[in-house]
């Protein structure tokens, strides 16, 4: 065999290490399931604002959910179910279309039924204020672009090494 040939079998099994390395500990991005978990609150203005996230990775949900609010007041009165629906401020974060609390205290229980059942209920006094700001959400982001981008990098980084080792070698045996 000949200095050429060894050495292209060594960049050949570093970049087929480098890919099973990276593929491997890629996660695939639509690959959630299992219980999610809810979170909710007052948005100010009379409506509820909802967090869904997947209980075992804590992703947000971007499956299309269902969820349902119920309220009942202090004295024992209860309203109508409220469908929420997707808001614009991220993924995962649903919001009740228009306000349906009036000021007080509310137990309110939201419910989802798929892709996983789930339901979650907070006690909350609700203050409408008039100069209350538009419903934030704390959406850290996923950070599974990070881990498709260091794969991304490694397998460019891996290309150009086995690039140079090639010119490297051709240079010498000419």
């Amino acid at each position: 065999m000949t200095r050429t040939t060894q050495r292209s079998g060594w960049a050949a099994i570093a970049l087929t290490a480098g890919l099973l390395l990276t593929l491997g500990t890629a996660v695939p991005a639509t690959a959630h399931e299992g219980p999610i978990e809810l979170e909710f609150d007052q948005d100010g203005r009379g409506g509820v604002t909802l967090l869904a996230r997947y209980v075992e990775d804590g992703h947000p949900v971007t499956e299309i959910i269902d969820p349902v609010a119920t309220a009942i007041a202090a004295d024992g009165s209860s309203l109508d179910p409220v469908k929420l629906v997707s808001a614009p401020e991220g993924q995962g974060v649903w919001v009740s279309p228009e306000p349906f609390l009036e000021p007080g205290f509310w137990t309110v229980t939201v419910t989802v039924t798929t892709p996983s059942p789930a339901s979650s209920t907070v006690n909350m006094e609700v203050v409408v204020s008039d100069d209350a700001p538009p419903a934030s959400t704390d959406d850290t982001g996923d950070a599974g672009w990070l881990l498709w981008a260091a794969g991304g990098a490694s397998v460019v980084l891996i290309g150009l090494l086995v690039a140079l080792l090639v010119v490297r070698s051709r240079r010498k045996t000419s």
